[in-house]
């Protein structure tokens, strides 16, 4: 089937017999879990970061309302500032032990710069 993603015709029968022609089987690889995701959205979603774009790929999993997928999209890139906004402002529950590890540098840090930490405070 054909669908438009930005202007591009995305039609997975062409692209897997153009990715067998090359022996590329990463790609063939690719088509086939897009056909088995299913839902178009979804499928889009991962033609945005297959071509690098993703921060489309992210809106489209928080517009149809996955921003698990969203989440899990940042996690693959090891984007953790991203992946700690997106757990913040929304109901995801993230058990990912290296995004704790993140977080626990992240915050630190941050507390190394409130200016009562760096020297000690006088009382008078």
């Amino acid at each position: 089937y054909q669908r438009r993603v930005h202007g591009e015709k995305m039609n997975l029968i062409v692209a897997e017999k153009a990715f067998v022609k090359c022996q590329d089987f990463k790609g063939i690889q690719f088509v086939k879990k897009l056909n088995l995701l299913g839902d178009k959205q979804k499928q889009t979603a991962e033609v945005a970061t297959y071509f690098k774009r993703f921060d489309e790929a992210e809106k489209i999993y928080k517009d149809i309302d996955r921003k698990d997928l969203a989440v899990e999209l940042r996690i693959r890139l090891g984007d953790w500032f991203k992946v700690v906004q997106l757990v913040q402002v929304s109901s995801v529950q993230c058990n990912f032990a290296p995004l704790h590890s993140y977080r626990s540098h992240h915050y630190d840090k941050q507390l190394l710069h409130l200016p009562c930490l760096q020297a000690p405070c006088i009382r008078s």
